[in-house]
């Protein structure tokens, strides 16, 4: 649904002009390698923690890594430049890798409130460097992502260096800053993110296997997009309404399959008149949340139309399977 309103928006036929090539040391982010005994994550000093907060603060004035996706806002500029795909298949954290002098490297929560230390075996000119990268963390399989950089030698390049230009940079850092080393870095698995042909979003849009997707901009001083999944990891639900005769807040709720899961409802008096009103014209997608008492779906939110709809499969995860003790015999 996401690329098919993409589509219809831009004209675009082809996406020759969308994607970048995969830097040939990148590894997939499918990896299968997992810590064996866990991450031990380590705080850094408050005062540490202070210093390198001011650091980011003055090198990067503010800058917020993205911004959600808000369908048909999203797609002028989706369709007047060159975007690439980054899939994160588990829910993460997004936030910066900080490189100071006479400090041990930090990851620091994109609001600037948590910090960790991020032991890494680096040269002798990257210990003297100030850098500041944008990377993702998850936690749950301790794994940080390195996806690009925002700043270079004490100096912000965001503003000023396109994409690729920044993924150079990256691949300099990985070819002769960095040697990767599991039992230095304590657990935590570090990795360069992998990033698809924006066409891959198509590929995917169905499946359960993502968490959330990043439309990273090629010009510089952009935020990259994030459409959180409406099938994903740990998401929430999505689904087309279609008005059931006789009910008038009572739907059916349509899956991305063009599949009906059950019925929902909405209990709401201002989100029963806007549904009303727009369901008589258009198609209306909502977000919803499975109510064990009323053993339906509970309307939580109307949604842009751009938004994928969540498959069939993850409907019905929603609903707690029915217990032995609870199944009736005669």
């Amino acid at each position: 649904m996401f690329l098919q309103t993409f589509r219809r928006f831009s004209g675009l036929k082809n996406h020759d002009k969308l994607y970048i090539e995969h830097m040939d040391a990148s590894p997939s982010i499918r990896s299968s390698y997992r810590p064996a005994q866990g991450v031990q994550y380590q705080h850094p000093k408050p005062a540490a923690h202070e210093a390198l907060q001011k650091l980011v603060n003055n090198c990067l004035q503010g800058l917020r890594i993205y911004q959600p996706f808000q369908g048909d806002k999203a797609l002028v500029p989706l369709a007047r430049g060159v975007f690439y795909a980054l899939v994160h298949t588990n829910p993460v954290e997004s936030g910066f890798l900080v490189f100071s002098p006479n400090h041990t490297p930090i990851y620091m929560h994109e609001s600037l409130r948590r910090s960790i230390v991020v032991r890494m075996r680096l040269s002798s000119t990257m210990h003297a460097q100030t850098a500041i990268f944008a990377v993702s963390l998850d936690k749950s399989d301790g794994f940080l992502w390195l996806e690009d950089v925002l700043a270079w030698s004490g100096q912000s390049i965001h503003g000023s260096k396109t994409f690729t230009e920044r993924r150079a940079l990256l691949k300099q850092f990985l070819d002769h800053h960095w040697m990767p080393d599991a039992r230095c870095a304590g657990g935590l698995t570090i990795r360069i993110a992998n990033y698809k042909p924006l066409e891959y979003v198509k590929e995917i849009a169905n499946e359960l296997s993502w968490s959330a997707i990043d439309l990273c901009p090629e010009l510089p001083d952009r935020r990259r997009f994030r459409i959180k999944a409406a099938g994903g990891v740990a998401s929430s639900l999505v689904g087309e309404l279609r008005a059931v005769s006789g009910l008038p807040d009572v739907y059916e709720l349509w899956s991305a399959e063009d599949v009906c899961v059950g019925r929902a409802a909405v209990q709401e008096l201002s989100m029963s008149r806007t549904i009303r009103e727009r369901i008589a014209k258009e198609k209306v997608y909502v977000e919803v949340a499975w109510n064990q008492e009323f053993e339906r779906f509970r309307i939580q939110a109307v949604v842009s139309s751009a938004t994928p709809r969540s498959p069939t499969a993850r409907f019905g995860q929603a609903k707690p399977a029915v217990k032995p003790s609870e199944v009736i015999t005669e």
